[in-house]
């Protein structure tokens, strides 16, 4: 989700603010994001507020990030995966 010409956001900067979004919230980012698409101006989502939860999971995201980006293997070929959810 991101505007044309800037770096799209990456899942360590969204997932802080996940815990705060409800099912609506991510309909009207998806609209959002069909309308950058579209160079149509989009509508500001209104978010919860909650203080504490952004930093209480910025905490984790980025633990996270740590433990995947050490089984990173520079200038590996790319790996197919097939998913599938049941």
């Amino acid at each position: 989700i991101h505007q044309k010409d800037l770096f799209p956001l990456s899942n360590l900067e969204l997932f802080p603010q996940a815990p705060l979004l409800e099912r609506r919230h991510f309909r009207m980012i998806g609209k959002n994001a069909a309308k950058y698409a579209k160079g149509e101006t989009p509508n500001p989502v209104p978010q919860m507020n909650d203080q504490m939860a952004r930093p209480k999971y910025q905490a984790v995201a980025a633990l996270l990030h740590i433990k995947e980006t050490e089984h990173v293997v520079k200038n590996a070929a790319p790996v197919g995966m097939k998913v599938s959810f049941k």
